[in-house]
């Protein structure tokens, strides 16, 4: 299949993935995301809270504000160093804030793939038994396995997609630096080729659900997404526009963007699969028979 071809179908599977969900009785499967989601919310929102109080009580040993008579009875050098200290508070506090924020953002799909790992992996294999008749029962080793090759998975993923996030900034600096009127063609070109990227990665991780039911490592697993990398960017596509919508990417992303994805990856195979047995069924009925 081409590249267009592949595209088209990791997206036209993920339109179908609601259809799918509600035949084979598995739209509870959001609401089981909707926990996981709170707990990552609330686990992060302490985290966050936790880090900041230890780096503003590490701020306050360092630079104590004394402040051993009132306010009015302070001289102009006291007050500016007051207001020194608090200000410089109150900017660390900011930028921690503003880096684990970011931090949160980019790590995002990769928790949602951890935490919600299990509940993906579940959901792809059901959807997959819906389509083609063949169950396969439950086993708490298998979720284990599924949640540990969940975590590989998105460790190597999220490594990959460092490192190549990397040489795209440090392209993007060079065309800055050396090239600054391109600059303004490339930049965007960039920055649609990063967010291809990580669309990429999106497919790539719920893809790998599918190759391990076939017996695949992840490495193995992750060769045979880049020999349909248009299957996975079709895949990722809406799932990394989900995420990146303003507060729906916080909010409904987690619960609705890897149900769907994990169903619409099971949905994309299952259809190229038919598509590869159909077209093999023709190619054997127009052979000419031999004398």
């Amino acid at each position: 299949m081409s590249f267009v071809s592949e595209l088209f179908t990791g997206l036209r599977a993920t339109g179908a993935s609601f259809g799918v969900l509600r035949r084979a009785k598995l739209r509870y499967m959001f609401a089981i995301a909707l926990l996981f989601t709170v707990f990552i919310s609330m686990l992060g929102a302490w985290g966050i809270g936790w880090v900041m109080d230890t780096v503003e009580a590490w701020y306050v040993s360092k630079w104590p504000v004394q402040q051993t008579v009132a306010s009015d009875e302070l001289g102009l050098w006291e007050r500016a160093l007051v207001a020194f200290r608090e200000g410089g508070r109150f900017l660390v506090q900011a930028a921690v804030f503003i880096a684990l924020w970011w931090l949160k953002l980019k790590l995002l799909k990769y928790i949602v793939i951890v935490v919600l790992g299990p509940v993906m992996a579940w959901v792809s294999e059901q959807v997959e038994a819906h389509l083609t008749g063949i169950e396969r029962p439950f086993e708490w080793r298998t979720w284990w396995r599924e949640f540990v090759r969940g975590l590989r998975s998105a460790m190597l993923l999220f490594i990959w997609e460092m490192s190549l996030t990397a040489l795209l900034f440090l392209f993007s600096l060079g065309v800055a630096l050396f090239a600054g009127p391109i600059g303004v063609v490339v930049s965007p070109l960039l920055a649609m080729a990063g967010f291809a990227l990580g669309a990429w990665f999106y497919g790539a991780s719920v893809l790998d659900f599918v190759w391990e039911r076939q017996g695949m490592g992840a490495r193995k697993g992750l060769r045979q997404t880049a020999q349909s990398h248009g299957l996975a960017l079709g895949l990722g596509l809406p799932f990394a526009l989900w995420m990146v919508i303003p507060y729906v990417g916080w909010v409904l992303a987690p619960i609705i963007a890897p149900v769907t994805a994990a169903a619409a990856a099971s949905i994309a195979v299952h259809q190229r699969v038919q598509r590869l047995r159909h077209s093999d069924r023709l190619s054997t009925r127009t052979q000419p028979s031999s004398p």
